[in-house]
């Protein structure tokens, strides 16, 4: 039988998400819509700067 490749989250651990970057999970995927990604990239650039 083969391990899991991330333990599985309890319930609790999901109210910690997202994250102070706005992050979900191991991986750092974020949810927004796709028509959104290129304004928010702008928006991280900007805030970044």
């Amino acid at each position: 039988m083969l391990e899991p490749i991330e333990p599985m989250l309890r319930p609790d651990d999901l109210m910690s998400m997202p994250d102070a970057r706005g992050h979900f999970g191991p991986y750092g995927g974020r949810f927004v819509a796709d028509t959104l990604m290129a304004p928010l990239a702008e928006l991280a650039g900007v805030c970044a700067s």
